[in-house]
C-alpha cells in the first residue's frame, strides 16, 4: 500500500474567531442619549433638504451607538405627535424651531435647528412615556424598516442587511434582547445575510437570535 507522504496530508485549519456581536445588559435597558452630530445639505429627486445625523447610545459607554439620518419633518412629526398625547409641560420650556419661508440651508439656522434637536432628543431619552412611545420608536426605525421590506421584496438581500442592522442596535439599546421586536429584527438580519453568502456575520446574528429566544422565554415563565 502507498504510505501518505506529509505533504499528502490536509493541513490542520485554525479555528476561526467569531467576533461578537456588541450588545448591552440583556435583562435591564439602559440610560440612553442622543447627538446629533452632523447636518448635511443634500439633494433628491431635484429638492435640497438637510440631513441630521444622530448618534444613538448607552450613557455608560458603548462602542457600536447606533447611526440614523433624519429631516427636519421628521422631527417635527415626532414633536406634534407628543403635543398630540401629552401637555406640552412634558418637554419643560423647550421651543420648537419654527419653519422658515427662506433660509433653510443657511448655516446658522441649520446651527439652531442641530441643538434644538439635540436637546429635544435628550429630553425624550430621561421621560420613560416618552421613550417607549410608539411613535418615538416609529421616529427611529420606521425610514429604515420600509426601505428594508422594499429591498426584500425585490430580492435584493445586500442592500437590506445594513438597514436591518440598524434597526437592530436602535432595538436592542432600546428594549434589550428580552423583546419580541428585537427577535423579529435579528431573523430577517440573519435571513438576508445567508441569502448574500456573509456566513460568519450571520452565525454571529444567529447566536443573538438564540439569545433573544433564551430571554424572551424566561420573560414569560
Amino acid at each position: 500500500m502507498a504510505k501518505l507522504s506529509l505533504s499528502d496530508r490536509p493541513l490542520a485549519r485554525k479555528p476561526v474567531e467569531i467576533r461578537p456581536v456588541h450588545i448591552g445588559d440583556m435583562k435591564i435597558r439602559s440610560k440612553l442619549k442622543f447627538e446629533v452630530v452632523t447636518a448635511k445639505v443634500m439633494e433628491e429627486g431635484g429638492k435640497k433638504f438637510v440631513a441630521y445625523t444622530i448618534m444613538m447610545k448607552r450613557v455608560s459607554g458603548d462602542p457600536h451607538p447606533a447611526i440614523i439620518h433624519r429631516r427636519y419633518n421628521d422631527f417635527c412629526h415626532l414633536y406634534e405627535r407628543i403635543l398630540c398625547s401629552f401637555h406640552p409641560s412634558v418637554l419643560g420650556d423647550f421651543q420648537f424651531p419654527k419653519k422658515v419661508l427662506y433660509g433653510n440651508f443657511k448655516a446658522e439656522v441649520i446651527s439652531e435647528r442641530t441643538d434644538a434637536f439635540h436637546k429635544f432628543l435628550n429630553l425624550v431619552a430621561v421621560s420613560d412615556k416618552l421613550l417607549y412611545s410608539e411613535y418615538f420608536h416609529g421616529f427611529l426605525c420606521s425610514d429604515e424598516q420600509n426601505e428594508a421590506v422594499s429591498y426584500i421584496k425585490l430580492g435584493n438581500y445586500r442592500e437590506a442587511a445594513p438597514l436591518l442592522e440598524t434597526i437592530f442596535y436602535v432595538r436592542e439599546k432600546l428594549f434589550t434582547l428580552s423583546h419580541i421586536a428585537v427577535l423579529e429584527c435579528v431573523i430577517e438580519l440573519v435571513a438576508c445575510l445567508a441569502a448574500v453568502q456573509a456566513d460568519e456575520t450571520a452565525y454571529r446574528y444567529a447566536l443573538i437570535a438564540s439569545q433573544c429566544i433564551v430571554q424572551i422565554g424566561r420573560a414569560h415563565v
